[in-house]
């Protein structure tokens, strides 16, 4: 419901025999709707780089509990944020947030892939007597 004064009125018969009541109910609201909705600067990574996880509207939260995954550092926060997150294993990530007004929780998870990092390795062959070379 809406805030605001509401009359609430009971009216009883019983044969003949009849009764009422009326009270003024106040009603103040809640705490208010919360969104665990959270971005990310980037949905995959490489190994060792850092993922900046945001929450978009903090508006009555009044209690955060992040989980960002399996091999994340750190593994979890209870700020609002933004928080920086490198993770130590390469694979799919599930991060979720779970905010609370104080009545109600809610929760919202998001996937990162990460990477292993790209290694480049190469073998010169033939003779080496020329290099620089002049071409």
């Amino acid at each position: 419901p809406v805030a605001g004064d509401y009359e609430v009125r009971l009216s009883v018969a019983n044969g003949n025999c009849t009764a009422a009541d009326t009270v003024i109910l106040t009603v103040t609201g809640g705490p208010g709707p919360i969104f665990p909705e959270f971005v990310t600067d980037r949905d995959s990574v490489c190994l060792g780089a850092p993922v900046l996880f945001t929450q978009v509207q903090d508006t009555n939260v009044v209690r955060y509990n992040w989980q960002f995954g399996e091999g994340a550092v750190p593994g979890s926060s209870n700020t609002a944020g933004p928080h920086s997150v490198i993770y130590s294993t390469p694979g799919q990530k599930t991060a979720t947030l779970t905010v609370s007004n104080g009545v109600i929780e809610q929760s919202f998870s998001r996937t990162i892939f990460v990477s292993s990092p790209a290694s480049a390795a190469f073998t010169a062959t033939g003779a080496t007597n020329a290099i620089p070379a002049t071409i």
